[in-house]
This record gives structure tokens, C-alpha cells and sequence, in this order.
């Protein structure tokens, strides 16, 4: 009778441990052939404390909503990055004066642990400029694989947790306007393209925590808006500088101040240090001002 009940026992544990397993992986479909219909169902199923990695596998259709990640260790996987298409309309400013307990993004992650791979996802407000996120993250640890990321407003990716954030991105799309791929923390991006809709700076990166804290892109392509003149440099930004680099305090601050002395003076797009030699001209460019150039000192 004694192993009658261990056994019994024994079968219940492997019979939840079994369901518990079948639980890690869940399926959405807007078709109605999975276990939710929307994203926003299968994130609010999940129990609060995760302690192992949950798969929501995605199929293709769109799936037009925002949502939250409240949890860790969350894998959104879609059937394919092409038709599997996230979408919402959400400008910053719109939710800043009427906000939600979702967030400003079409997706807002507050977990750790999170990885998004093979999806298009999408910020449709139509204004090219205005903050409109994508992703807004403050978890550490995120990764995203193999997606599109499209806004035609500024900050398209923003992942801030300014502190411990580490983020790694690989054969990605991104897309928007100014700083549109902008982390805090320690980031590393490679074989992905980058594309600027409107005529100003792509990138941002906020290190000032910690000097160790770097933002790292490898092999990887931009392209933007024509009639991009000129590129300049920066050396001003800490995270940019290298250890032992002669940019102290006022070689620094100096050559910022200058920089903006000259952006205010002649209207033009952000400027950030006039005294960088990384220059990137238009052969049509510099052919109308190649007779104005004089070399002085060594500079080459």
C-alpha cells in the first residue's frame, strides 16, 4: 500500500513537472490557431516571477497593439521577420499627457532577460521627427535578433537602464530619425543596417555612469536621406574617447564650444566638435570648396 502511494505520488510530480514543461512554450496566432489571438494575452498569462526562459512563438499576420514585459527570461519569436509584423500608432508626446500603465513603446520592456527575434515591428505615427519608441526598455540584458525596426520619429530603440544595461543586437534593420538606435549602458551591434529619414544624427549613447560603459556597431551598413554634405566626427563624447586620447578637460569643452559656435552661426545640423580629423565629404562637395582648403601644422 506504502508503494502503492510513492508511486502514485510519483506520477502526479512527473505529471505536473510534464504541464509545467508544455507551459514554457506558448503559441499566438490572429488567426485563432494557437493559444491567444494577441501578444498582449499570451505577456498577461505569464506568471509575475519567471525562473525559466518562457517562448511565445508568433505566426505570421499583423498584430496591431502595444504592449508591456513585466517579466524575465521572455523569448518572442516570430515564424518570419518579414510577415511577422507588430504595429501601433504612439507618438511620446501623445502618452506623456494621457499616459497608460503600458508605456510609450509599441513594445516596453521592464524585465531582464528578454530576447525578440524574427519580427517587424513597427511605430506608425506618420510625422518624421517627434519622439515615437518602438522598443523602450529599462530591464538589462536584452537581446534582439534578426528584426525590423521602423519609426519616423526620433529614439526608435531605446533601451535605458543607465546603470547595469547590457544589449546585444545582430542582423537587424533600424529605422527613424534623431539618436533612432540611442542605448544607456554598454551595447554591442553587428551586421545590421541603419537608416536616417530625416537629415540630423543617428546615434546616441549615454555612458557618463560609467566610463567603461561603451556602444560598439561591427560590420554593419548606413544609409539615409541624400544630401548629407558633410560628416564630422566626434571626440567629445566620452564613451568615444580612447584611454590615454589627448582630450582633457579643456581640449575637450573647447572644442565642443567651438563646435557649437559654428553651428549656431551657420544654421546647420548638430555639431559637436569642431577639432575631430574623421571627415566624410560628397566628391560634388568638396569639388565646390577644394580651392578655399589651406593645410596648416601637421595634420598630414
Amino acid at each position: 500500500m506504502k508503494l502503492l502511494l510513492n508511486l502514485s505520488v510519483l506520477i502526479l510530480i512527473l505529471s505536473y513537472n510534464l504541464c509545467a514543461q508544455k507551459k514554457q512554450i506558448l503559441t499566438v496566432d490572429c488567426n485563432g490557431g494557437g493559444d491567444f489571438k494577441t501578444i498582449t494575452e499570451a505577456v498577461e498569462s505569464l506568471p509575475m516571477f519567471n525562473y525559466q526562459r518562457i517562448i511565445i512563438k508568433i505566426q505570421n499576420g499583423v498584430y496591431e497593439e502595444k504592449f508591456k514585459i513585466d517579466q524575465d527570461y521572455v523569448s518572442l519569436i516570430g515564424e518570419d521577420k518579414e510577415r511577422t509584423i507588430i504595429k501601433y500608432n504612439q507618438l511620446r508626446s501623445d502618452w506623456e499627457s494621457n499616459k497608460d500603465s503600458i508605456g510609450p513603446a509599441v513594445i516596453n520592456i521592464n524585465g531582464d532577460d528578454i530576447i525578440l527575434q524574427n519580427l517587424t515591428v513597427e511605430n506608425t505615427q506618420p510625422e518624421i521627427g517627434p519622439h515615437a519608441f518602438v522598443i523602450y526598455g529599462k530591464g538589462t540584458r536584452t537581446i534582439i535578433l534578426s528584426c525590423n525596426l521602423l519609426s519616423k520619429g526620433a529614439d526608435t530603440v531605446s533601451l535605458w537602464d543607465y546603470k547595469t544595461g547590457m544589449y546585444y543586437h545582430a542582423d537587424c534593420y533600424f529605422e527613424g530619425a534623431v539618436d533612432f538606435v540611442c542605448p544607456r549602458g554598454w551595447c554591442f551591434i553587428k551586421n545590421s543596417k541603419f537608416y536616417e529619414v530625416k537629415k540630423t544624427a543617428a546615434l546616441w549613447h549615454a555612458g557618463g555612469y560609467n566610463k567603461k560603459q561603451k556602444f560598439v556597431i561591427k560590420d554593419s551598413y548606413f544609409d539615409g536621406v541624400k544630401d548629407f554634405d558633410f560628416v564630422v566626427g566626434t571626440r567629445t563624447t566620452q564613451t568615444l574617447i580612447w584611454e590615454g586620447a589627448n582630450m582633457g578637460f579643456f581640449l575637450k569643452w573647447g572644442n565642443w564650444f567651438i563646435a557649437k559656435i559654428v553651428q549656431f552661426a551657420f544654421n546647420t545640423s548638430r555639431f559637436s566638435d569642431v577639432g575631430c580629423t574623421m571627415r566624410l565629404i560628397r566628391r560634388d562637395a568638396l569639388k565646390k570648396i577644394e580651392n578655399f582648403l589651406e593645410k596648416f601644422g601637421s595634420s598630414g
